[in-house]
């Protein structure tokens, strides 16, 4: 089963850390857009696409659709030689996902009402910037739980002091995560673009119309 297979940029343009850092005490817009620039600046995703609806549904241990209401610090990635974790260090964020549909799995993984998402970011940007930067658009997730996952190369996986003790820890996968916020017309990925979508998702370019491609295979 895949899981993460993303490796962060390891320089990034000083003038993108100066934004990113006055992002934080600003109103954010209702477009999904700058956060997911924000986001994915400098990230190098590599990934697998879900051909097909069903293909996500055959993939995602759980699917829901939902608002982003919030974004924390993400897992730490803890390597015997320490510059490894130095390389690692602060490339993880939270998405705190208020679930509003179970579309596939098993509810019983949603935490109070809440999933918490493990996503690969800009190692320039904070997540208290990125959460300045939520528009609290509507999501859909295709996600992989990463209870016991093995990253390799000996690393262990750190939880997030900022997650509930009791909620699993999920992984989007790259084309099965997308937000929309109330001023887009489209939904945007974070490092996956509506357009690159196989024909069997027959051009959804919308959080509701990739949900409903989603329903439509079950």
């Amino acid at each position: 089963m895949r899981k993460i297979h993303s490796v962060p940029a390891l320089a990034l343009a000083a003038a993108l850390s100066l934004f990113a850092g006055g992002c934080a005490g600003d109103r954010a817009p209702d477009s999904a857009e700058p956060f997911a620039a924000l986001v994915t600046r400098g990230v190098d995703v590599d990934y697998t696409p879900l051909a097909t609806p069903a293909a996500a549904v055959a993939a995602g241990e759980l699917i829901v659709e939902g608002t982003l209401t919030g974004v924390t610090t993400g897992i730490d990635l803890q390597f015997a030689n320490t510059a490894y974790t130095q390389r690692w260090d602060g490339a993880y964020v939270t998405l705190v996902v208020t679930v509003d549909r179970v579309v596939a799995g098993n509810p019983a993984q949603v935490h109070n009402g809440k999933v918490f998402v493990q996503v690969l970011k800009n190692k320039a940007v904070s997540p208290e910037a990125l959460a300045g930067a939520n528009a609290n658009p509507k999501v859909v997730a295709v996600l992989d739980n990463l209870s016991g996952w093995a990253p390799g190369g000996g690393a262990t996986v750190v939880r997030p002091t900022t997650v509930p003790a009791a909620a699993p820890l999920f992984a989007a996968y790259t084309d099965g995560l997308w937000l929309q916020g109330a001023a887009d017309t489209v939904m945007f990925g974070l490092g996956a673009e509506a357009g690159e979508l196989g024909q069997a998702w027959g051009g959804a370019d919308t959080v509701a119309e990739y949900a409903a491609k989603v329903r439509q295979a079950l």
